[in-house]
């Protein structure tokens, strides 16, 4: 019997909560669409998640009504998210 593959509850440019630490993050990238960084010192041109996970995110580190700012990659599994309220882009 075939497995039926497992559909993404979040896609890129969702906003999150990283429910481990409590903090508004965003969905970068995911197993099967890779975060494309415009630089990066490694010179890779996809980053996937780490294998074993589902979602690569940044975290918020600051933000007012005309910029926000995300840091840092973490690859995450689905079980560690939940969405925000306000999912505008």
């Amino acid at each position: 019997m075939p497995l039926i593959p497992k559909t993404m509850k979040f896609k890129k440019k969702d906003k999150v909560i990283n429910i481990l630490t409590g903090k508004e993050c965003i969905i970068v990238g995911t197993k099967e669409s890779p975060y494309k960084p415009k630089n990066n010192l490694l010179g890779q041109k996809e980053i996937k998640p780490e294998d074993g996970y589902e979602y690569l995110i940044m975290t918020k580190i600051s933000g007012n009504d005309n910029e926000v700012n995300y840091s840092g990659l973490t690859s995450i599994m689905e079980n560690e998210l939940n969405k925000t309220i306000n999912n505008d882009y």
